[in-house]
């Protein structure tokens, strides 16, 4: 029993320094992470307020739509701005609801496409032909593209144009504010968002001389030159992940390197990504994928990681407090004592990483408790990511199979 509590001890101790730093790491990442409301109080840019045009490639999204358009002709943008809803072979209302919520306003038009060539996603497509077959889009300084899932604050192009402007940036990108409403997004959507922030911290990905190249497609920004130099849309044709690609070409673009910042929306641009449980999981698993490049290797080595960093301390924690109890009215001691301190000292810490985590996402309290289940669910989709490379199972997204290789 004396060895047993040892061990029970030290487990606690250390879980609960684990802890301690999962804390410190997540609230100096999110101290030091540039939020898009800081550019809500920057002054005109010296040059001026540059021409805006916003593409957002939709594809029957008549659930979602309505939301988007209200929020995109409510923007504040004291320069000129132009917005196209580039409407991909749609079947259902979008179009017809998207005219509703524009109510007559100039500053919106609409592209209908009504095919997709052949080697092309139909996103990649839609946000292509929606910059060519609009004159606001051809002559648009900077160029913003958007999903049809997102809502827009009435300051958001404003702010997102002035610090792409005064710090000077290529490319900047948004991470949403995310929705919690089904089961599933309250089970398992912190902790994929929080896994893909691991992978990508945005401290390190904004270290322009070593970034980590990543940015997400819910929010793109581009100046047009920036834009033009990667070769648009049409140089990420093929690509699962686009904006992934899209960071990368920044990152590698010939002659003057390119410059980006990725940035927390806080609540300037929300979205709900997924709108079933199915969707949710094929969704990440393409992400998971892309985001690992391929590689088998990182991801089942990402599935171990997260079971041990997310689920591991819960299990120990919960495990040296029950010991520690069970000595303390079996053989009481300080040993008992501090076993039991250990053991519930560690699953307070955690609990607060958690929510430490989750405040960042601004995420109910609700994340917290299904913390634990949502860690299985994760590193169940990353196995399923890597299983599916191993055996060619197809992905399909945007209305294209995609077949991958691993790398």
């Amino acid at each position: 029993m004396i060895v047993l509590l040892w061990v029970g001890l030290v487990l606690g101790v250390a879980s609960a320094t684990i802890g301690g730093f999962v804390i410190v790491r997540t609230r100096q990442m999110a101290s030091c992470a540039p939020t898009a409301r800081q550019g809500a109080d920057l002054p005109e840019p010296d040059d001026g307020w540059p021409s805006v045009c916003i593409v957002i490639p939709a594809h029957n999204e008549e659930v979602v739509i309505g939301e988007l358009v209200a929020s995109l002709v409510t923007q504040d943008y004291p320069g000129k701005l132009g917005i196209v809803m580039a409407l991909d072979r749609c079947t259902d209302q979008t179009k017809s609801i998207v005219e509703r919520e524009a109510n007559g306003d100039e500053r919106l038009e609409i592209v209908e496409i009504t095919d997709c060539p052949e080697g092309w996603a139909g996103k990649t497509n839609a946000a292509h032909t929606g910059v060519r077959a609009s004159a606001s889009a051809l002559d648009a300084e900077v160029l913003i593209f958007s999903d049809a899932d997102t809502i827009w604050d009435p300051a958001c192009t404003r702010a997102c144009v002035a610090l792409l402007k005064h710090r000077g940036l290529d490319l900047l990108s948004l991470l949403s504010t995310l929705r919690f409403e089904g089961s599933w997004e309250i089970n398992a959507q912190a902790v994929a968002a929080s896994e893909l922030v691991r992978r990508h911290p945005i401290d390190k990905v904004n270290r322009l001389d070593k970034g980590n190249a990543f940015a997400n497609g819910q929010y793109l920004c581009f100046t047009r030159d920036m834009y033009n130099r990667v070769g648009g849309h049409e140089g990420v044709k093929d690509d699962l992940l686009e904006d992934l690609a899209f960071a990368r070409k920044v990152q590698r673009v010939e002659g003057k390197p390119g410059r980006w910042g990725v940035f927390i929306s806080d609540g300037m641009l929300n979205c709900r990504m997924y709108e079933s449980a199915e969707q949710f999981r094929t969704g990440w698993k393409r992400i998971y994928t892309e985001s690992s490049r391929r590689s088998l290797s990182r991801l089942r080595k990402s599935a171990r990681r997260l079971l041990m960093i997310w689920l591991a301390p819960w299990v120990v924690a919960a495990s040296v407090a029950l010991i520690g109890l069970i000595a303390v009215f079996a053989a009481p001691g300080a040993l008992a004592t501090a076993t039991l301190i250990a053991g519930g000292a560690s699953f307070i810490i955690w609990f607060v990483a958690v929510a430490t985590v989750c405040t960042m996402q601004s995420a109910p309290l609700r994340c917290v408790l299904a913390w634990p289940l949502g860690t299985l669910i994760v590193a169940s989709i990353i196995r399923e990511a890597a299983r599916d490379l191993e055996k060619g199972v197809p992905i399909s997204w945007g209305g294209k199979e995609y077949r991958l290789e691993p790398m």
